[in-house]
């Protein structure tokens, strides 16, 4: 099972969301080391602006990631984390070129699962 708690600490620090895609790489290559884990971790990603304000943004990240049925949602100051028993997620919102940005990541052992959450959240902006 993944810590929904060290995805936080991992991506939540960080500024940009280059670094923390290039955190999310790495993350992955900590989901490597479970055991139930026999090949690289799947890593889906995506970015889009959106119509909401950042706050209402991050509202929505939240409802899509409860109607999507994950587990411990915590909402940090610039990113929803959460996670099933084999995928993580975080998604962020952020103001850039006037426009308030989303970015999903979702990444996880089971690439047909991560690409189906990927799929379902992104439905949901």
């Amino acid at each position: 099972m993944f810590s929904s708690v060290l995805f936080a600490k991992k991506l939540g620090s960080m500024k940009t969301i280059h670094t923390r895609v290039a955190a999310l790489l790495g993350t992955g290559s900590i989901l490597l080391a479970l055991p139930a884990l026999a090949t690289y971790p799947a890593l889906f990603w995506w970015r889009q602006p959106v119509s909401y304000s950042v706050k209402a943004c991050f509202k929505q990240a939240e409802k899509v990631m409860k109607d999507q049925g994950l587990q411990e949602i915590e909402v940090g100051s610039s990113d929803v984390y959460g996670h099933t028993d084999d995928a993580a997620v975080a998604i962020t919102c952020f103001q850039a070129s006037g426009k308030t940005q989303v970015v999903i990541m979702v990444t996880g052992g089971d690439t047909d699962e991560v690409k189906e959450i990927d799929q379902n959240l992104k439905r949901g902006f």
